[in-house]
């Protein structure tokens, strides 16, 4: 149960924030560590966590970099590595590898580490709290919940996910558009992990199929420790049933081995993510959004764990100087806005990727990779990221293209 109001005059708390995801709670431990004394809530509709959430639970290996708090501590949340990342042509003929570094986790223990160390530095949790609504004042921002209570913020943050109730009532993003976002479909198939082990090898590679049975979009297999996380995408826009096509992809993964025959489809879940970048504005009126509210998602590979808790810690930054100064206006949170822009970007380098993917020369691309060193280190380089926590920025889509073109010279008329 969360504080009552201490007087018509003083918010509240000094920040709330609404979703207890990886950027949320990253943005509260982050202002915290940085001002202690800020009263921080954290609002989220769950009953309790560790929760269930959807996803494929893999981040790359430069999360340690960006937060170097979680350095020696992965025994708590990390629960496999994999070293290895392959793309499979559209027509399934074809693979491309290149050598990663990517950490499998579960999101519920994932996100209940995170939670943990968010009420460690001082940060109050009120769960069973679904917010309705958000409306700015002069001097604080009010936050309604279903069950009829409200509080009050001198700042809110919409940490609440891709359909962020707090980005529509605020005005700051009125909801993706169906060719903006991407519907999935996941399970995490609990298996022996001796059967990943001599299916997979040590190395456990994930795997990424494009364009699977010709829809826009992929599929994925990322084998965990005890798990082997499969999942479907394409855009929400296209007129399919992905249920019936996630079917297809459990066949085809028992087909090749990759899956045990006596995998079942019961407990599939879905869900969606944006899939063209962060929105225009991502704050006004005392109010922010991170994470997947305001796109912070990988448009080629789907991953928003890292980004999104890069962006909270942006945003922690600009609280604790917003707090500091007293100063709550457009001009000065605009500086969230700035940071995030020079350090993870628009993602204009993964929207390339994502159009290369689902092109129809995709099958053709693939096939080259096979061959050329550069386009298995281009693979390599969509699965992780720079070491500073950049987002795409190691990519020359242009050299790529460069090598692709080359091949294509070389195929035909051999030795130049």
């Amino acid at each position: 149960m969360v504080g009552a109001r201490m007087t018509s005059q003083q918010s509240d708390y000094d920040v709330i924030i609404v979703g207890a995801g990886p950027a949320g709670t990253t943005t509260a431990k982050c202002l915290l560590d940085q001002r202690p004394e800020t009263r921080v809530l954290i609002l989220d509709k769950a009953h309790q966590f560790p929760r269930q959430k959807p996803c494929g639970g893999y981040i790359g290996a430069e999360i340690f970099n960006a937060f170097p708090y979680l350095q020696g501590n992965e025994a708590y949340f990390v629960e496999s590595e994999s070293n290895h990342g392959i793309l499979h042509s559209p027509d399934l003929r074809y693979q491309v590898g290149g050598r990663t570094r990517m950490l499998g986790v579960l999101r519920e223990t994932f996100d209940a580490y995170l939670v943990g160390l968010a009420q460690q530095a001082g940060t109050q949790i009120g769960t069973r709290s679904r917010v309705i609504d958000v409306k700015s004042e002069q001097h604080q921002v009010k936050v309604e919940l279903s069950d009829k209570r409200s509080l009050t913020a001198k700042v809110v943050v919409g940490a609440d996910g891709a359909a962020s109730i707090v980005g529509r009532r605020s005005g700051l993003h009125s909801g993706w558009q169906s060719h903006e976002i991407c519907k999935t479909v996941v399970k995490e198939f609990t298996v022996e992990p001796e059967y990943i082990l001599d299916q997979y090898g040590p190395d456990r590679p994930i795997h990424l199929f494009l364009q699977f049975n010709q829809i826009p979009g992929y599929a994925w297999v990322f084998p965990k420790a005890y798990q082997i996380n499969v999942g479907l995408g394409c855009f929400a826009d296209t007129p399919t049933r992905l249920i019936d096509y996630f079917r297809l992809l459990v066949r085809l993964l028992k087909e090749k081995e990759m899956l045990p025959e006596s995998a079942t489809l019961t407990g599939v879940e879905a869900g969606i993510c944006p899939t063209v970048g962060p929105i225009g504005t991502t704050q006004r009126k005392r109010i922010l959004l991170v994470g997947d509210a305001a796109g912070f998602v990988s448009p080629s590979t789907g991953a928003g764990i890292v980004p999104g808790m890069v962006s909270g810690k942006l945003a922690a930054q600009t609280l604790a100087e917003a707090l500091d100064h007293q100063r709550f206006d457009d001009a000065f949170l605009h500086r969230y806005q700035i940071r995030w822009e020079n350090t993870i970007g628009r993602f204009n380098t993964e929207l390339m990727i994502q159009r290369i993917f689902l092109t129809r020369w995709c099958n053709l691309f693939i096939r080259i990779g096979e061959h050329d060193e550069g386009i298995r280190k281009f693979v390599a380089a969509t699965q992780t990221k720079d070491p500073r926590g950049y987002y795409g920025r190691e990519t020359n889509i242009f050299e790529l293209l460069l090598r692709v073109f080359w091949a294509l010279i070389k195929g035909p008329f051999g030795r130049l």
